[in-house]
């Protein structure tokens, strides 16, 4: 059921800005914020404390730089996801070794809407652990998933009150290696993640249901002899969720192609989508269109306007 996406013509750009400084500098989340500009986090090795450090930029609605911020210490730090809080201010995820309590620890900061710091907090262990993504709950507390290092790598998710302390952690331990790449409150007030799972030979897919307690209600698993990675996760309008991941046939190929799954309010599979062509596509964020389509941001080889 692969389905080859057309040359894309005629785009229009309204803006392109680049930021940065000599060194490397890297952009991993953006959202439109309440004023409609923009804010993106990422990590710089350009500016801060040293090492590398989180980098956040606010931007007008023209993708014009109106302040930045960093945050970090001597050693490596950066953030993964960032999300506008419903007071104006700004919830970032991510890594430190700066401040970590083990080798590298979820770092998860509060801001202003200017950026000032409001509050952080760092959780993990002895090992290397990093946070994916961070949302504000309905008690305007927050949740945020990653992969927390033990004897393997295991799914991590930690809900906090609003001033970041912990309410409670769920740890999948099932299997012998998995991660969380993605976080939505459904609209029973329990939790959705989607992630990986190592399944001895090939990558799985597989969607955890929480309770709003953090108890697990059910976990489904995704995938075939092939390598599958679960990277986001949307509650449909009739209760059920859409997935977006990559597949991997593991040919002699490099043919990784987009994959989403449409599943029902239990998780049960009712179908599922394959797009790319040749080369390797992949999709980064899902989301859910007012005509009840789905839209995808990602990256493609095989439709490579240069080529």
């Amino acid at each position: 059921n692969k389905e080859e996406e057309p040359d894309i013509e005629n785009e229009i750009l309204t803006f392109v800005k680049q930021f940065g400084g000599d060194r490397d500098d890297y952009g991993y989340s953006v959202q439109q914020t309440q004023d409609g500009g923009y804010v993106i986090v990422g990590s710089t090795d350009s500016f801060g404390e040293g090492g590398s450090d989180v980098w956040l930029i606010k931007t007008d609605s023209l993708g014009t730089e109106l302040w930045s911020k960093t945050y970090g210490g001597s050693s490596h730090d950066g953030a993964e996801y960032i999300r506008q809080t419903v007071d104006g201010g700004f919830i970032i995820v991510g890594y430190t070794s700066s401040f970590s309590l083990g080798t590298r620890d979820f770092w998860l900061i509060k801001t202003d809407s200017n950026g000032e710091e409001e509050w952080n907090q760092v959780f993990g262990g002895e090992r290397y652990d990093y946070g994916r993504c961070v949302i504000q709950t309905n008690d305007l507390g927050f949740i945020f998933t990653g992969t927390l290092q033990t004897s393997s790598f295991a799914l991590y998710v930690v809900k906090t009150s609003a001033e970041g302390i912990e309410q409670w952690s769920y740890i999948d331990t099932l299997f012998g290696r998995s991660s969380g790449s993605s976080i939505i409150q459904s609209n029973d007030g329990g939790y959705a993640v989607i992630g990986t799972k190592n399944d001895i030979v090939y990558d799985d897919i597989y969607l955890l249901k929480l309770y709003s307690d953090g108890t697990e209600k059910w976990m489904k698993n995704f995938g075939d002899n092939s390598i599958q990675t679960g990277i986001d996760v949307q509650q449909t309008s009739e209760g059920g969720y859409i997935l977006l991941g990559s597949n991997f046939t593991n040919t002699t190929s490099t043919d990784n192609d987009i994959l989403i799954i449409k599943t029902d309010n239990n998780g049960e599979e009712e179908w599922n989508k394959i797009y790319g062509g040749e080369n390797n596509d992949s999709g980064n964020s899902i989301q859910i269109t007012d005509d009840g389509g789905y839209i995808i941001l990602g990256s493609t080889q095989s439709f490579d306007a240069q080529s």
